[in-house]
């Protein structure tokens, strides 16, 4: 009989010990860059905590992911007043919980996803918001800061970030819409309760638009080479 999650510990096993390998080849504290070719959110969102978790001592890290359809909801939020369960499990989606706060985000393989990890005495949201802004300028695109921590450009939002905060270390991770489904990202997140009533922290919704809407050659291939290089 197959134990419930127990190739999901053999995956991150692994990682584990390639991150481990990394950190030691690592010494001169360089920040160290992750591209993962795992497809599945919570797989991913784990890496994320297990790179939080080493960051006070080994230095910073940049991660990059996507994933099939899902749907992320931010620790402090109710599922059934921020998205579509219904169809989330009728049609094969998934839902997960992240560490940070802020809102629900709809993420498919046109959605690429980073995280920037440092020690909390490194955190600089400057420098976190610059590289993806730097990122962005490389390829040809002006996109703006906003204060509530997102990135905009032609009036629509194309990224929303959060912070998550253990020990010694600190993590700004967010998105980049740029072919993403934008009818699935509005199907998920209609939520099928709009009407329910709790003290979780509400989403705020936000118009949003495809980076590739205005950059008709951009991958995702290509704007994960431009952080790299950013």
């Amino acid at each position: 009989m197959q134990v419930f999650g127990k190739p999901d510990v053999i995956r991150l096993g692994f990682w584990a010990c390639l991150l481990e390998y990394a950190w030691n080849m690592n010494k001169a504290r360089h920040a160290l860059f992750m591209r993962s070719l795992d497809a599945n959110p919570w797989r991913n969102l784990a890496m994320e905590e297990f790179l939080l978790s080493r960051a006070a001592d080994a230095g910073p890290a940049l991660l990059l992911w996507q994933t099939e359809p899902a749907v992320v909801i931010g620790k402090n939020q109710n599922p059934w007043q921020e998205c579509n369960l219904k169809a989330i499990r009728q049609e094969g989606a998934r839902l997960a919980r992240r560490s940070s706060g802020g809102g629900a985000v709809y993420q498919d393989r046109g959605n690429l996803n980073f995280a920037v990890i440092t020690s909390r005495e490194e955190r600089s949201l400057d420098h976190s918001f610059g590289l993806v802004l730097s990122a962005l300028e490389r390829l040809g695109l002006q996109v703006e800061r906003t204060e509530r921590h997102s990135l905009s450009t032609a009036g629509a939002k194309i990224s929303g970030t959060a912070f998550c905060f253990k020990r010694g270390a600190a993590m700004h991770h967010g998105t980049l819409l740029i072919d993403a489904h934008l009818e699935n990202l509005r199907h998920y997140l209609t939520p099928a309760a709009p009407d329910l009533r709790s003290h979780a922290i509400a989403s705020k919704r936000d118009p949003v638009i495809n980076l590739k809407s205005l950059l008709p050659h951009l991958t995702v291939e290509e704007a994960a080479g431009a952080l790299r290089e950013a």
